[in-house]
């Protein structure tokens, strides 16, 4: 899998001025596992493509769309992400 993702940022020529990559996955998410998550943001680290991944080990995907669901556990997550999104954002668009 990361090899094929990685093969085809490679073939798509977006390794130069590319506007890299963010994600802030829940690990109580079903679907990729953490070991290809990790997989996948060195290989975007080992071809010069700026990310921002972090995963959020109490809550699960979309945690920050439905905050208000459980305010105690994803408030704080939530916030993390979305000043991550902020910094990454501004760093690769400038």
């Amino acid at each position: 899998m990361v090899q094929n993702a990685l093969h085809r940022v490679q073939s798509s020529g977006a390794t130069e001025g590319t506007a890299g990559k963010a994600r802030a996955p829940g690990n109580r998410s079903i679907g990729i596992p953490r070991d290809q998550v990790e997989r996948f943001a060195a290989a975007l680290d080992s071809i010069g493509i700026d990310n921002d991944i972090h995963v959020y080990d109490a809550v699960n995907h979309g945690f920050w769309l439905r905050v208000d669901e459980d305010r105690e556990l994803r408030e704080e997550p939530a916030r993390d992400a979305w000043n991550r999104l902020k910094r990454f954002l501004s760093r690769v668009l400038d």
